[in-house]
């Protein structure tokens, strides 16, 4: 058995992250709408791909007017340990199916995204982690080229990354997970084998 397994609004309660990250910054005087604004790069004629909070903090000091010395060492201070924002089902649902099956892949900026997963201190619940700036179906295919054992399962909240997989490697069962928490809440289309609310009911389905 195989599953690949998305890391934010999946594993990581993003949302409850994205405000305490939020809240370090306003504590150093940015407003909340100077915050949105570089956090979503709309003002920006090259747009970040990919979000680091450190780029975040760059971009405003470029930007606007504002002392922010001290914010950096603030933000790697709390970026340290991230466990607490997994969810309560995460680790017991990795642990139950082991290291040799489970595969985080996750897309974000590289540095940033491995940092923050290391962070919650789950690599050894995992066989690998895997960030990417493309295409999950890409990067999934290259690791069953090397080793492929049935079945296969793919779990993401966001509906465009199932179907990225599920055209280019049809073979995979998909499951879309809808958590109340999660930011995206996607509706399910045909390249959804699956819809789930938590991981113990994504562990019900694998089960069959």
């Amino acid at each position: 058995m195989m599953i690949f397994v998305d890391f934010d609004d999946v594993l990581f309660n993003t949302k409850k992250f994205r405000l305490d990250l939020k809240k370090k910054f306003l504590d150093f005087g940015v407003t909340e709408a100077v915050f949105e604004r570089y956090y979503k790069a709309d003002n920006l004629d090259q747009k970040p791909k990919t979000y680091s909070p450190f780029n975040h903090l760059r971009m405003i000091e470029e930007g606007e007017d504002l002392d922010l010395k001290g914010l950096k060492s603030k933000l790697e201070i709390f970026l340290s340990d991230l466990g607490g924002y997994l969810f309560s089902d995460s680790l017991d649902f990795l642990k139950k199916f082991g290291s040799d099956s489970i595969f985080v892949i996750s897309f974000g900026e590289s540095v940033f995204q491995r940092n923050k997963i290391a962070a919650c201190r789950m690599q050894n619940c995992c066989q690998a982690v895997e960030v990417i700036e493309d295409s999950k179906a890409q990067a999934i295919g290259k690791i069953l080229a090397d080793k492929k054992s049935s079945p296969i399962f793919f779990i993401d909240d966001r509906v465009e990354f199932i179907r990225d997989v599920k055209k280019n490697l049809p073979e995979i069962q998909t499951i879309l997970l809808q958590r109340p928490e999660g930011r995206y809440q996607d509706t399910a289309d045909e390249n959804c084998d699956f819809v789930a609310g938590n991981l113990k009911e994504v562990e019900g389905i694998i089960r069959g």
